[in-house]
C-alpha cells in the first residue's frame, strides 16, 4: 500500500532544505520505501509516498514504522502505528480485486472495501455475492464496507460484480 506522508520544513534556513529520508520497521518481513527519498523544500510543506510492503508471514496486527529525516543541520524522527488488516479485500479502480483469495480462520470476519469511483454514467456500484447465495452485500458505493463472518470451516468462492464486470475470489476458512 501506498501512503502520502507530508514533511514540515520547520527550519527555514538554506542549510536545512534539503532533506534526506529514510523509513524502517522492526517487524520482520515488512518492507518500506520513501519516493522520493531526498529532495529539498520549494516551500514550507513537500509530499512524499511511503510504500509498505508485507510479507504474508507477517502475524503482527501492529506495524510501527518509523521515518527518519536528516538535513545538515541533523536529523528528526517521527514513528507511526499502521494496523495489519489480512481479513480485507479492497476492490478498486480497473474491476481488480487486493487480494482476491484470503485465508482466514473459524469465526473470523471477512470485510470488503470498495474503493471504485461512481463514473458520470452512473457505473462503479459493487455487489458481492457467496457463491451458495448465502450472504449478499448491500449496493455498495465508493468507501462503503461490508463484512461476513465465517463460522464454519471450508472453502467459499465468492462473485463481485463492478461496472458491469464479474470478478471471483475466494475465502477459505480453516
Amino acid at each position: 500500500m501506498n501512503y502520502t506522508v507530508v514533511i514540515n520544513q520547520l527550519d527555514t534556513s538554506a542549510s536545512a532544505s534539503h532533506v534526506t529520508l529514510s523509513a524502517m520497521s522492526r517487524v520482520p518481513g515488512v518492507t518500506l520505501a520513501v519516493t522520493p527519498n531526498q529532495f529539498t523544500f520549494l516551500g514550507s510543506q513537500e509530499a512524499v509516498i511511503l510504500g509498505i510492503s508485507v510479507a504474508p508471514t507477517v502475524n503482527s496486527s501492529k506495524l510501527p514504522v518509523e521515518i527518519i529525516a536528516s538535513t545538515a543541520n541533523g536529523s528528526t524522527n517521527s514513528t507511526f502505528d499502521f494496523k495489519l488488516d489480512k481479513a480485507l479485500v479492497v476492490v478498486i479502480s480497473g474491476a481488480r480485486l487486493t487480494p482476491p483469495n484470503l485465508h482466514v480462520g473459524v469465526g473470523q470476519t471477512v470485510t470488503w472495501l470498495d474503493l471504485v469511483e461512481i463514473d458520470d454514467d452512473g457505473n462503479g456500484y459493487v455487489n458481492i455475492m457467496l457463491a451458495d447465495g448465502s450472504a449478499p452485500s448491500p449496493t455498495m458505493t465508493m468507501n462503503d464496507m461490508w463484512s461476513h463472518k465465517f463460522e464454519k470451516p471450508g472453502t467459499y468462492p465468492y462473485q463481485l460484480t463492478v461496472y458491469s464486470h464479474a470478478l471471483s475470489g475466494t475465502v477459505v476458512v480453516a
